[in-house]
C-alpha cells in the first residue's frame, strides 16, 4: 500500500509523518535549489566587484609630444583590465569637458566647443578597459594637463592624468626635416654668385691686360717711325707695316718673308 502511494507522488517528493496526527503527508525536496541558486548568484556578483573594485585607472607618466595640426592618442586604460562600456568615462583638461561617454554612447552636448568633432574614444577596445582619447587637428591651445575619469568605478583610483605638450612646426623643422634642409640652399647660391664674380673679374683683367700690350705696342711702332723720319729726311718716305713698324731698303724684304 504504502509502496503504491509512492508511485502516485510526484518527482522529488517524499513522505514524511505528522508528528501531531501521526498522518503521512509529501514533501518537495526541490525547495532547497532556488536558495542554492541564489547563493551562487551573490558569489559571482561579489567577485565581479571584487574585480571592479581592483581595476585602477592609469593613465601616462610620460608626456606625450605632438606637433601642431597632427593627431594624438592620449593613453588611459583599467588595470586589471575591466568592462566599462556600461559605465561613464570622462575627460577633462582642467574644468574644461573634453569629451563625455555615457550610456553606451559618446555626448557631444557637454563637450567643450573647441574640442566637438576632434575626439573619439575606441568604442571596441572599451570592453578590454581601453579609455584612451583620440584628438586630432592639434593646435598649440590643446597644450595641458587632460584627466580621464570613471565615476562609477568601484575603486580607489578612478582618475588617471596624461600631459600634452605640443611643438610649433619650426622645432620639428629644425629636427631635420626634409624643409630644413632646404633651408641651406641660399649658401649653396652664394657661393655660386662668388664663382661668378670671381670669373667675372679675371675676363675683365685680362681684357685690360690686353688692351695695355696692344696700347703699348702702338706707341712703339709710333716712336720707331719718328726716328727713322728723323735718319733719312723729309724727302724720304719709308714702308709702314701693322706688323713690323717703318721700314727702308732691306728691311722691306724681311717684313717680307715674316709677315706676308
Amino acid at each position: 500500500m504504502c509502496a503504491g502511494i509512492n508511485s502516485l507522488l510526484p518527482s522529488g517528493e517524499s513522505e514524511s509523518k505528522d508528528r501531531v496526527g501521526g498522518r503521512k503527508t509529501a514533501t518537495n525536496d526541490n525547495s532547497l535549489y532556488p536558495a542554492a541558486e541564489m547563493k551562487l548568484l551573490l558569489v559571482l556578483m561579489s567577485s565581479l566587484s571584487l574585480v571592479d573594485a581592483d581595476s585602477d585607472v592609469i593613465g601616462s607618466d610620460k608626456p606625450v609630444t605632438v606637433t601642431v595640426s597632427d593627431n594624438v592618442i592620449l593613453p588611459c586604460h583599467l588595470e586589471p583590465p575591466f568592462n566599462v562600456r556600461n559605465l561613464t568615462v570622462e575627460w577633462k583638461r582642467g574644468e574644461t569637458i573634453v569629451h563625455i561617454y555615457t550610456n553606451r554612447k559618446d555626448d557631444p552636448g557637454r563637450q567643450d566647443k573647441n574640442f566637438r568633432g576632434r575626439t573619439s574614444v575606441f568604442h571596441e577596445e572599451m570592453i578590454r578597459g581601453n579609455i584612451s582619447l583620440k584628438l586630432t587637428s592639434i593646435t598649440e591651445l590643446d597644450a595641458g594637463s587632460y584627466t580621464c575619469f570613471v565615476p562609477k568605478l568601484q575603486s580607489q583610483v578612478r582618475r588617471g592624468f596624461v600631459n600634452l605638450t605640443v611643438e610649433p612646426v619650426e622645432q620639428k623643422k629644425d629636427k631635420g626635416s626634409p624643409t630644413h634642409k632646404n633651408n641651406r640652399q641660399p649658401e649653396n647660391v652664394g657661393n655660386d654668385t662668388a664663382a661668378i664674380i670671381g670669373i667675372a673679374v679675371v675676363i675683365i683683367a685680362g681684357t685690360v691686360i690686353s688692351f695695355v700690350v696692344v696700347l703699348w705696342g702702338l706707341c712703339r711702332n709710333t716712336r720707331q717711325e719718328d726716328n727713322v723720319w728723323a735718319n733719312v729726311g723729309s724727302n724720304v718716305r719709308p714702308m709702314f707695316c701693322p706688323m713690323c713698324g717703318p721700314m727702308l731698303g732691306p728691311m722691306l724684304g724681311q717684313c717680307w718673308v715674316q709677315c706676308w
